[in-house]
């Protein structure tokens, strides 16, 4: 078997589509369709159940390059939080048969376990080249109120910092490439790179 690093993107997303199949038995769905989004950083596929739901599937990175296990435990906590407690439209984690937001799984011809997530999908229209400061500035305006929401039961830990920061971080570099970034998943990288 090639090497997976010296696989094409397309190749390593091939891979990866046979990890998410893994993980996707951890939950209660009936997949009719798994598609690829992306593969330039974490793997992201696009999930269609059979009762018509849609999802985004985050497989993180693997290696010393990829999110340890707790920081993205932090992060879906975050984001569930806020799905649950705001009027903030994001993807909310979905959770696994057991309750698990998160599952770690391994796949013949993938180096590492995988951090892997189930988002609800938003569905919206693609802004690819029409993303405009204007948006950029609105959701600059939103951004404060997700960074402050969290119950009082869920403490500011080291990972949710980690988290948080990453996060922040991530936004500035999603507008400065927002013209190359479909809507659905400028809406999810905001969030979850």
């Amino acid at each position: 078997m090639r090497d997976y690093y010296d696989l094409t993107e397309l190749g390593r997303a091939r891979r990866l589509r046979a990890l998410v199949m893994i993980a996707l038995d951890y939950y209660d769905l009936e997949l009719v369709s798994l598609r690829l989004i992306t593969n330039e950083t974490n793997g992201v596929f696009r999930a269609d159940a059979s009762d018509g739901s849609r999802y985004v599937v985050r497989v993180g990175l693997g290696g010393e390059v990829g999110h340890a296990t707790d920081v993205v435990r932090a992060e879906v906590a975050w984001l569930a939080a806020i799905s649950n407690e705001t009027d903030l439209l994001v993807p909310a984690p979905i959770p696994t048969r057991s309750g698990n937001r998160v599952v770690v799984v391994e796949a013949p011809g993938v180096p590492e376990r995988r951090n892997v997530v189930v988002f609800s999908w938003l569905s919206g229209p693609l802004l690819g080249d029409r993303l405009t400061p204007r948006m950029s500035s609105t959701s600059g305006r939103t951004s404060p109120r997700s960074t402050t929401t969290g119950p009082a039961s869920f403490p500011r830990t080291p990972q949710r910092s980690r988290a948080t920061t990453a996060l922040f971080l991530s936004r500035k570099l999603i507008t400065w490439r927002g013209s190359t970034i479909r809507s659905s998943l400028v809406r999810v990288c905001l969030l979850y790179t």
